[in-house]
């Protein structure tokens, strides 16, 4: 599924930076709460939450 691949990603992103949730969050300007609900409940992420201000990795 797509979806999974891009939560999986973001997620080796974050391990290799050694970044958590939360400073994502801070860095991307997306409210932690959002991130964690697409993350432990595995909602669909639109491409609204992800072009806001997504840091460059």
């Amino acid at each position: 599924m797509i979806e999974q691949d891009v939560l999986d990603r973001i997620q080796q992103l974050l391990t290799f930076k050694h970044w958590s949730l939360y400073k994502l969050a801070k860095q991307s300007d997306i409210p932690y709460s959002s991130l964690n609900n697409i993350f432990n409940r595995q909602t669909c992420p639109t491409m609204g939450n992800f072009r806001k201000n997504m840091p460059r990795f």
